[in-house]
């Protein structure tokens, strides 16, 4: 049987995903958001760039390759006074009927963190993602205490234990869970059991570079679980359909489950020997982002 079926079966279709956009400024940002509410995307993550500086998830605010090699700083000032403001001009854009997130990506520390929740909090965003990072997180409580802003946190936590904390609260609205990364669907299954006693909903983490094999994994928990908030919709290239038969495609901005049993998703030896393995290590580059000072920051 499906894998969802030996979690109790479905309690909805499908798994409600966002999709994610960026510019240089409001009105390609804004454009970018109108043509995934064409592919039927009622969630839409919005990333800007900041002129001059390196800025995750965005292109346009520095030389491409420079980014690349990372000799562009990130420049966080400029970041708090670029961003909030082309946030609230793509609301404006696009109106109401869409939901938009954010990914801070863990780059303000909690003095910027409150400062950035002040500048967004008239903009309606469906959450603010990784505002702050994992060694930050007994900031959550009163950050959340004094800001309206939904807080999505976890995808980097690689211990359920590290999300008991902001749960008893609750200090956050939306668990950002990586399956692989917590340890499997057994303690997936515990922590979005204890979401749901607490109301907060998961938004399980879910870029390319999480497999086809574990997307089907955290489909079946979207679907079973009465916590679910959203899925993160990943985009594979072809070759990752060629080796993964069954990889799931957003439709309509729906994630479903097909009812193949197990995970649903194949793999075929054959298929990957043709796609060699690329060269390892290529977030590396990441380590080497420094701010305006000099001084290391995080990715």
């Amino acid at each position: 049987m499906p894998l969802y079926s030996l979690f109790g079966g479905r309690v909805r279709t499908g798994a409600e995903a966002y999709t994610h956009v960026d510019g240089a400024d409001a009105e390609e940002i804004a454009d970018k958001v109108g043509a995934a509410r064409q592919r039927g995307y009622r969630h839409v993550r919005i990333q800007a760039a900041v002129p001059g500086s390196d800025t995750y998830g965005a292109g346009g605010g520095a030389d491409p390759q420079a980014v690349r090699e990372r000799r562009v700083p990130w420049d966080s000032a400029a970041y708090l006074r670029t961003v909030p403001r082309v946030l609230a001009r793509v609301r404006e854009l696009v109106g109401e009927d869409v939901e938009l997130l954010h990914d801070v990506h863990e780059r303000l520390d909690p003095r910027q963190a409150a400062d950035f929740l002040r500048r967004v909090e008239d903009i309606g965003l469906y959450f603010v993602e990784d505002l702050l990072a994992p060694e930050d997180a007994a900031h959550f409580a009163r950050l959340h205490a004094v800001s309206p802003v939904p807080l999505a946190v976890g995808e980097l936590f690689s211990d359920p234990q590290q999300f008991v904390a902001l749960l008893r609260g609750p200090d956050i609205d939306f668990a950002r869970v990586r399956i692989p990364t917590l340890g499997g669907l057994t303690p997936a299954r515990k922590l979005a059991a204890l979401c749901e006693l607490h109301g907060v909903r998961l938004a399980p983490h879910g870029p390319a570079d999480v497999s086809p094999v574990a997307q089907a994994a955290t489909l079946a928990l979207d679907v079973s679980s009465q916590a679910f908030g959203v899925q993160e919709a990943a985009v594979f290239k072809e070759p990752a359909h060629e080796v993964f038969p069954g990889t799931v495609v957003a439709h309509d901005g729906l994630l479903v489950p097909s009812g193949v049993p197990g995970h649903g998703v194949g793999f075929d030896e054959a298929a990957a020997r043709r796609h060699p393995v690329p060269e390892p290590l290529g977030h590396d580059r990441w380590a080497l982002l420094r701010n305006t000072d000099g001084s290391v920051q995080r990715p």
